[in-house]
């Protein structure tokens, strides 16, 4: 069996890199962020599965970045003061994107909402 075309594996993965917040009223506001967190999940495994897809994959993983309070985060309420692994997974971004400038091309988005 022959590969995909990597052009073929960008159009699957593209709708994983972004989340429309403000689009649709129909779909809350936990429910779009939930749909990030998804998003954000899939795309880091499928850059786990091989370094062929972690190529592809992990630009759209960076292409977007978000920061939210009051909300449950992994088991932890954030209610503006930053969790643990909030901390830690920002830190993990900028880290990247900060030794990787190929990655921090890629950022297109980057919301913080309710950080004090």
């Amino acid at each position: 069996m022959e590969p995909l075309p990597n052009e073929l594996l960008e159009l699957i993965l593209e709708p994983f890199s972004f989340v429309d917040y403000d689009n649709d009223p129909r779909i809350s506001k936990e429910e779009t962020i939930s749909a990030y967190f998804q998003s954000k999940s899939i795309l880091r495994d499928v850059c786990l599965t091989s370094k062929t897809l972690k190529a592809i994959a992990e630009p759209y993983l960076y292409r977007s970045y978000l920061k939210v309070a009051s909300i449950e985060t992994r088991g932890h309420m954030v209610d503006g003061t930053p969790s643990t692994w909030e901390v830690r997974r920002f830190q993990a971004f900028l880290r990247k994107i900060l030794t990787q400038p190929e990655l921090a091309r890629a950022v297109n988005e980057f919301l913080v909402l309710g950080w004090e």
